[in-house]
C-alpha cells in the first residue's frame, strides 16, 4: 500500500452545467441529470497543503478541468461557454477534495496525456 503524492478532486455538476448539457444534448435537465449519473471523472491534482489551498489550486486547474468536463459532451469548442473563469467554475461545479490518495493497486498506473474518453 502506497500513499500517492497527489490529492483527489471530483467536480460535481451544478445547475448551470446540467442545463448546458441538456441544451447541447437536446434533453430536459432531469434527463441530463440521469445521463450525468453519479460516476464522475476523478482528477489527481497536486498535493493539498495549507500553503496550497483549494482556491489557489482551482485558479490554476479550473480551465483544464472545465475543458475535460465540456469535452465529454461537445468536442466543438465554439459551442462551449466563453467564460471559464474560477468564478464560472464555482457556479457550474461543486468540488469534493480528498487530500490523501492511497494506491492499493498492484499494477503500474497507465497514464494518458489528455482527458481522453473519460465516460460518465
Amino acid at each position: 500500500m502506497n500513499t500517492v503524492n497527489r490529492a483527489l478532486l471530483i467536480a460535481r455538476p451544478r445547475a448551470p452545467f446540467i442545463d448546458w448539457v441538456a441544451a447541447q444534448a437536446k434533453m430536459s435537465a432531469d434527463e441530463a441529470r440521469v445521463e450525468l449519473g453519479d460516476a464522475r471523472p476523478t482528477y489527481l491534482i497536486p498535493p493539498y497543503t495549507p500553503e496550497n489551498d483549494l482556491d489557489t489550486m482551482l485558479e490554476e486547474l479550473c480551465d483544464e478541468i472545465f475543458t475535460c468536463e465540456l469535452k465529454r459532451w461537445v468536442e466543438d469548442e465554439a459551442r462551449w461557454p466563453e467564460e471559464r473563469s474560477l468564478a464560472a467554475f464555482k457556479r457550474w461545479f461543486d468540488v469534493d477534495l480528498h487530500p490523501t490518495v492511497v494506491d492499493l493497486g498492484v499494477d503500474d498506473i497507465d497514464v494518458k496525456t489528455e482527458c481522453g474518453d473519460i465516460g460518465s
